[in-house]
């Protein structure tokens, strides 16, 4: 590519809008960035116009974590943007050179492109609406820059590229007539989720079931062992992405002082998530436990107070149970009698009287002793033996 004033171009990036060239500013000898943007993205004139609006505005912002603007070119049948010089990577070239990034470093960059956005919209009002990992840029030295700002009409107007689509709010993709911050909110949960699974929110085949899973979908929570992100960054990310933009955080500055609370080493946020439903699945903190970390034993919960019963609900119960007991007594009513057992009798058995043998008699004179004046008789019962018994 050739323009006036500048040498050694070389491409760097692209985006769904335009490409990226470092180049040689000879008249300031300096090395800028080229912003070249897509010829249908200005090819209308009221289009034009609003962009060179919206990026006078941005080139009178100065900040850290934003990229300065210099000038706008017209060539040919389109704008070329002259930015500061874009050194290092962007973030989606950094996650798929290098990985995901864990700890306490991706919620640190959030924290700085938070800090970026929040600057812009205090200052202007302007919202991004297109903060992608192609916006987000990061030096060898860890600094961190937003590129992008004036450019979210010329997204609406060319629509979004596959690669872009996952990290747009429910809002703009249900097209509801106006945004507002919240939308950059959303998105920045979506970066931060991106930086810590090296995966965008939603894949899908086209960009309409990207679309569908955003309004619809959820996502498991990252996992802290495996990840590097702790409840309170999963409890964070849960309320950036809420679907609702009425359950994401109020403003730029309590998100950022909840990023602050997570980086300072807070494992659960205090207020927890609020809201009805988020991107994020998030889990219980009396529940989630890294994989492998020793199990410990849970505290004992109270015991639930005892349920107060109203006397509707008592009247009820004796109700139940007299009709119970007239039951019962009913169906032992119609038992018929119990059917018992003749007792079995013995037999009588004849009794048998013994005879006595028969006894003789005898009667032998007893002679008294001398003295004695009378004589006595004195009567012997002799029994017979058997044998002689038998004999007679």
């Amino acid at each position: 590519m050739e323009i006036p004033g500048f040498d050694q171009c070389e491409k760097i990036s692209e985006s769904g809008f335009a490409s990226y060239w470092t180049a040689f500013q000879q008249s300031l000898n300096r090395h800028v960035t080229l912003v070249l943007l897509r010829p249908d993205a200005v090819s209308d004139p009221q289009a034009r116009r609003a962009f060179l609006r919206d990026i006078r505005i941005v080139a009178s912002l100065k900040h850290p974590a934003l990229f300065q603007v210099f000038d706008v070119i017209e060539l040919d049948a389109t704008l070329v943007v002259t930015v500061e010089h874009l050194s290092g990577l962007t973030l989606r070239q950094y996650v798929r050179q290098r990985g995901a990034i864990k700890g306490k470093k991706a919620l640190t960059i959030a924290r700085w492109v938070a800090e970026g956005l929040n600057h812009v919209y205090d200052k202007t009002g302007m919202l991004h609406l297109a903060l992608t990992p192609d916006q987000v840029w990061i030096n060898e030295e860890g600094q961190v820059k937003i590129l992008g700002f004036g450019f979210s009409d010329i997204f609406s107007r060319i629509g979004y590229s596959i690669d872009d689509v996952p990290f747009l709010s429910p809002e703009q993709v249900q097209h509801r007539t106006s945004c507002d911050f919240q939308a950059d909110i959303y998105a920045l949960g979506a970066l931060l989720y991106y930086m810590v699974t090296g995966r965008v929110p939603f894949e899908g085949n086209s960009s309409a079931e990207i679309l569908n899973l955003t309004v619809t979908g959820q996502l498991p929570a990252p996992n802290p062992a495996s990840m590097g992100a702790t409840v309170a960054t999963n409890q964070l990310m849960a309320r950036l992405m809420m679907k609702d933009p009425q359950d994401r955080y109020s403003g730029w500055l309590p998100a950022m002082q909840e990023m602050d609370t997570v980086l300072d080493g807070a494992k659960v946020l205090p207020a927890g998530v609020k809201g009805r439903l988020s991107t994020i699945l998030i889990a219980s903190p009396a529940r989630a436990r890294p994989t492998g970390s020793p199990a410990t034993t849970a505290p004992r919960r109270a015991p639930p107070p005892p349920a107060q019963s109203s006397p509707g609900a008592t009247f009820a119960v004796l109700v139940l149970l007299a009709a119970f007991w007239l039951w019962i007594g009913m169906a032992l009513w119609q038992l018929p009698p119990p059917v018992t057992a003749p007792v079995p009798v013995a037999p009588v058995l004849p009794v048998v009287t013994p005879v006595a043998p028969p006894v003789e008699t005898r009667v032998e004179p007893r002679v008294e002793r001398q003295d004695d004046r009378r004589p006595s008789t004195r009567v012997r019962v002799v029994r017979k033996p058997a044998a002689e018994e038998g004999l007679q």
